[in-house]
């Protein structure tokens, strides 16, 4: 599943900036980045160390949170 931005965001373009898939873009600087191109994902959890308020939220299929 692609990252999720929540309302928690704080526009800061960390996500943008790290992403090492180019999965985000951010054409206006007021808004909060959008995930673009979400099959891009590689889920490395990049976007969500880099975000400074936790904006960052990933929702896996319940059969992949039973490990």
């Amino acid at each position: 599943m692609p990252p999720l931005i929540s309302d928690q965001c704080i526009k800061c373009g960390n996500c943008y900036d790290i992403c090492p898939g180019d999965v985000f873009d951010w054409p206006d600087r007021k808004k909060k980045p959008v995930v673009y191109y979400p099959i891009e994902c590689w889920h490395c959890g990049a976007c969500r160390l880099e975000c400074p308020v936790e904006g960052i939220e990933y929702h896996f299929p319940l059969g992949m949170t039973h490990v």
